[in-house]
């Protein structure tokens, strides 16, 4: 991804955001194609895939998916922080 932080965050959740892309095999265009949920790690320089579905399955996520895969992120991203603090110098 070029640009990792282009995509819309998503209100409440911590900062994850979601980006529409094509799907290509079911020929649909980015509005009505997949939707991928993810994190861009700034400090570690990492992308956190979160989910993925298409938008025939569901037009967003519900407010308890997002505030699942927020407590998600937040668990994540504390067990990183802890992990980097425990490597020795």
């Amino acid at each position: 991804m070029s640009n990792p932080e282009c995509g819309d965050v998503i209100k409440h959740t911590g900062g994850l955001r979601k980006m529409r892309f094509a799907d290509s095999k079911r020929q649909k265009g980015k509005r009505g194609g997949l939707r991928v949920i993810y994190y861009y790690w700034i400090s570690g320089s990492q992308f956190l895939l979160f989910t993925v579905y298409d938008k025939d399955e569901m037009a967003d996520l519900t407010r308890k998916q997002a505030q699942i895969l927020a407590e998600r992120l937040r668990n994540e991203l504390r067990e990183r922080h802890l992990n980097e603090e425990a490597k020795p110098v």
